[in-house]
């Protein structure tokens, strides 16, 4: 049976979960977004699960700590487009604790799973970022493999971004993604319309 329900925003400041398994009828992953004003800060600590955190637009400054490991110092993001330019993304895994700030403002998407070890952290600037154009005519779009499962950064999360490109429109990624997971696990998409 498939299910298809509309999650919207609550216009809350700072961390804030948006779809879980509380609220939906997801068993492996969670959605949240951080949204932060001019001059405003963050600090949130990840318990029982890893995240990827996905910049959608402004800018952030800050660092991850990470007692199990080694974690990140003076990590910077900045976009202005969706659209236009690729992302800056931080992987998160659970223990760390991630401390943010922002200049002029920010939005940034949150895609986490349960885990109970996970990796280093990982910052992943615009450069690392794997972009391509598949689809033919009103089929073609834009993807950016973020986190991928050859990469090796997280241990249960894929994450990437279908942008849509003049023409086109933003074709299901299933029977890509099953060529590209050869692994007999669930697979839950998320598609943010923006």
């Amino acid at each position: 049976m498939r299910y298809t329900t509309l999650h919207r925003f609550k216009g809350k400041e700072g961390f804030e979960r948006v779809i879980t398994s509380e609220n939906s009828n997801l068993k492996h992953m969670n959605f949240s977004r951080i949204l932060l004003r001019s001059g405003q800060q963050l600090e949130y600590e990840v318990v029982r699960e890893e995240m990827a955190l996905v910049l959608q637009e402004g800018d952030f400054t800050g660092i991850v700590e990470y007692s199990k490991g080694k974690g990140l110092d003076e990590i910077y993001g900045d976009r202005k487009s969706v659209f236009d330019e690729l992302p800056t993304a931080v992987y998160l895994p659970p223990g760390s604790k991630l401390k943010l700030k922002t200049e002029n403002g920010m939005e940034a998407r949150i895609f986490s799973t349960a885990c109970e070890e996970g990796n280093d952290p990982c910052f992943v600037q615009p450069k690392d970022i794997r972009e391509g154009t598949p689809g033919a005519l009103n089929w073609r779009r834009k993807y950016r493999f973020i986190f991928n499962p050859q990469s090796n950064i997280t241990k249960k999360l894929i994450v990437g971004e279908s942008v849509s490109v003049p023409g086109g429109g933003l074709a299901s990624q299933h029977i890509s993604m099953k060529k590209l997971v050869k692994m007999s696990i669930p697979l839950t998409r998320f598609f943010h319309l923006r």
